[in-house]
């Protein structure tokens, strides 16, 4: 017992030098780019849509610089709010779990950003910039703010069912579990972002957050990510968030977004389902700092080898949450039970494998009409935990998504209650915004939104340097 105390209080040392030195070196070699964004551009006029006091539906268009400082002088009270609820939610974590001052949060997140900035493009860092010029906040607290996600879990579930499964278009379920207690749900944002360069892709986040865990871009690529826990990490590298902003900004088909995904250098352990819908294709990308493993649906090697009494195979999907299926990259990972010391692969345990991928895997076995949007929307309540933060399930060209409702005590019912899966899915249809490219051969396009559909604007802001939002 006292061996691991002692690991434990080495540990947070080495955590606390590390914060600090890195909060240094991050002042002296942390610098903002210059932005190149023309002024004219900068100044064009954009609206956003708020829908009732959380979800903000917010479009943005032009350079990096510009897409930025619209977002934050459009929604830049939803910014400042968001941000204080985040950090407070991680100084709290810091005294809780570390029992370290909060106020060591801040160098902390500097020391992590120091070292994934050399890895983060510089159209992503002018963004940022434009971003705080915007909203009225420093550079740092921006930073800050994307170096949380590489720090933290997103205990998530995902499934991508192909037009064999689902018996119609390409249904793909993204379950979010994270962080439900911070009330960063009161700043759910639909970012509708139309790049200089790029594809014009949807961002679900939160107001101020330009990185990626969920969206869509115009050419029908859908994001999901599951954070794997494992010891072949690094805390350098290009973050997860940035990397998935990239695939929707980027990729066009699914190669080219696995190809992304699979670039050096990596970060941490993360499980993602990418699909492609004009396609009616879609993959699991299991992934480490050392090694990329990918999964067609119903891939024969997941009932092979270490892994396979453990897998839950299924024709015309693919389903994954925490556990790799990769034997390689599971006998390294830390989470499920499993300690990559031992030698041997120890039976995964726990809900993230229970719940949030057997139970997911089962329902959809059990879906013999087909993996409808109604369908997936069953199978997100069941697997569903208290942190549920939110649920997309795309089914090109709509969406539909759900946030978490604000709890209304801490009682357990209460949390249960307000989950994303229980609340209301809104409906949207990528062709409000978009021109989309013409459908490919033999493509099964969803014809309409199997959700009510969003009600119209309520309010409308414009943006320019003398006014916002």
């Amino acid at each position: 017992m006292w061996i691991r105390w002692i690991k434990a209080l080495v540990a947070v040392a080495v955590l606390l030098v590390a914060g600090l030195a890195g909060s240094i070196q991050w002042v002296v070699t942390v610098h903002p780019p210059r932005p190149t964004t023309a002024p004219a551009e900068i100044v064009r006029t954009h609206l956003t849509y708020p829908y009732g006091d959380t979800l903000a539906v917010l479009r943005v268009a032009g350079g990096p610089y510009a897409l930025g400082w619209q977002q934050g002088r459009l929604v830049g009270e939803r910014v400042r709010g968001g941000y204080r609820a985040i950090l407070d939610h991680v100084a709290e974590g810091v005294e809780s779990e570390l029992g370290l001052p909060g106020w060591l949060a801040g160098p902390i997140l500097d020391g992590v950003w120091w070292r994934l900035s050399p890895d983060v493009p510089r159209a992503f860092k002018e963004e940022m910039v434009g971003l705080a010029d915007g909203a009225g906040v420093s550079y740092r607290t921006v930073c800050r703010i994307h170096a949380i996600p590489t720090l933290t879990e997103f205990n998530c579930a995902s499934f991508a069912a192909t037009s064999v499964a689902s018996h119609g278009p390409l249904v793909h379920l993204r379950n979010l579990d994270w962080a439900v207690d911070s009330g960063i749900q009161r700043f759910a944002q639909v970012t509708v972002v139309e790049p200089a360069a790029g594809e014009p892709f949807v961002n679900l986040g939160w107001s101020g957050f330009i990185g990626a865990v969920s969206g869509i871009n115009r050419a029908g690529i859908s994001i999901a990510e599951i954070t794997a826990r494992s010891a072949a990490a690094a805390l350098a590298g290009e973050p997860m968030v940035v990397r998935l902003r990239r695939v929707l900004q980027e990729a066009t088909d699914l190669d080219r977004a696995v190809a992304i995904l699979s670039r050096p250098p990596r970060t941490l352990g993360f499980n993602f389902v990418i699909a492609a819908a004009r396609e009616d294709r879609a993959v699991a990308v299991e992934s480490n700092r050392e090694r990329v493993a990918v999964f067609q649906p119903g891939d024969p090697r997941e009932s092979l080898g270490a892994m396979a009494p453990f897998a839950r195979t299924l024709t015309g999907v693919v389903v994954r949450a925490s556990l790799a299926l990769d034997g390689a990259i599971r006998a390294v990972q830390t989470n499920l039970g499993n300690d990559p010391t031992r030698p041997g692969l120890e039976p995964p345990r726990g809900s993230g494998y229970t719940v949030r991928y057997v139970r997911q895997a089962e329902l959809l076995a059990a879906s013999e009409a087909g993996v409808t949007v109604e369908r997936a929307k069953e199978i997100a309540l069941a697997i569903a935990p208290k942190s549920n933060l939110q649920s997309v399930i795309y089914t090109y060209p709509f969406f539909h998504v759900a946030n978490a409702a604000v709890a209304a005590d801490p009682s357990d019912a209460a949390r249960d209650a307000a989950k994303a899966a229980r609340q209301p899915y809104r409906a949207f249809d990528l062709r409000d915004w978009f021109d989309l490219p013409p459908p490919l051969p033999g493509a099964n396009l969803a014809a309409v939104p199997q959700s009510a559909p969003t009600p119209p604007a309520t309010q409308t802001h414009a943006a320019s340097r003398q006014g916002s939002g």
